[in-house]
């Protein structure tokens, strides 16, 4: 079983309904307080939990393919493709050229409107949230 960490949204399998976020680990991993976000319980505070109490919660969402760092001098820093929340995949990167800085990517949003109102997209913001602003953790 996947160990889980604080942040984690998981489903509660027995006492309480629903879902919720992993706020404190206990000992070893042999247990969790989790604080529901929904179900009835939503607002009554932390509950304890055994390990076998909770499963993770498998998100839909979007997902990192491929990411590299690009060799020096030609302005691309990072590139990569991204799996998005309706299946499909984009590519996406981060250059840093005199004329240009910024994030770009492939989806319909970001080249018909995003790209004009100097913003990004939801998969750019979802890239730059795993990896950080300037792709920093990326080797």
């Amino acid at each position: 079983m996947k160990t889980l960490n604080v942040g984690d949204k998981v489903k509660v399998l027995k006492y309480w309904q629903g879902e919720g976020v992993i706020r404190t680990v206990y000992g070893h991993y042999s247990g969790y307080a989790v604080e529901m976000t929904t179900g009835p319980q939503v607002g009554f505070g932390i509950g304890g939990f055994e390990r076998d109490e909770v499963e993770p919660v498998s998100e839909p969402g979007m997902k990192i393919l491929t990411i590299k760092r690009s060799k020096q001098g030609t302005g691309l820093k990072v590139y990569g493709t991204l799996l998005g929340e309706s299946g499909k995949e984009y590519k996406f990167a981060y250059f840093r050229r005199p004329n240009f800085r910024g994030w770009l990517c492939t989806c319909e949003n970001f080249i018909l409107s995003k790209f004009a109102q100097h913003k990004n997209c939801k998969h750019l913001k979802f890239v730059r949230a795993e990896v950080g602003r300037y792709a920093a953790t990326i080797k």
